[in-house]
């Protein structure tokens, strides 16, 4: 759905301007893979036990720690950073032609 967004996305000006802008898609799918990277990597050390207990000490806030919450904010962080790879990968192979 992102690759093809993107695609439109940069297509559309490309007619309308008589322009190639492809070349910029290869750039803004890296962007957008960095981005999901580090969305994953926030998820999954938000619900880690060592950033909750951080967090529960500056802000006398006692939520507490759950495995099953924990486990299932991977499993949500996961699906981003497989996401991300495969939006690489995307990018890695669409790069070679226009080049």
């Amino acid at each position: 759905m992102i690759v093809f967004a993107d695609a439109v996305g940069l297509g559309m000006p490309s007619i309308i301007l008589h322009r190639n802008l492809f070349h910029y898609y290869t750039a803004v799918t890296l962007i957008e893979t960095g981005l999901l990277f580090l969305l994953g990597g926030l998820m999954d050390i938000s619900s880690s036990i060592s950033f909750r207990l951080t967090t529960d000490r500056v802000t006398k806030v006692k939520k507490g720690w759950d495995v099953k919450e924990h486990k299932q904010t991977q499993l949500t962080a996961a699906s981003y950073i497989i996401a991300g790879l495969l939006l690489l990968a995307i990018s890695l192979i669409l790069a070679y032609p226009l080049n």
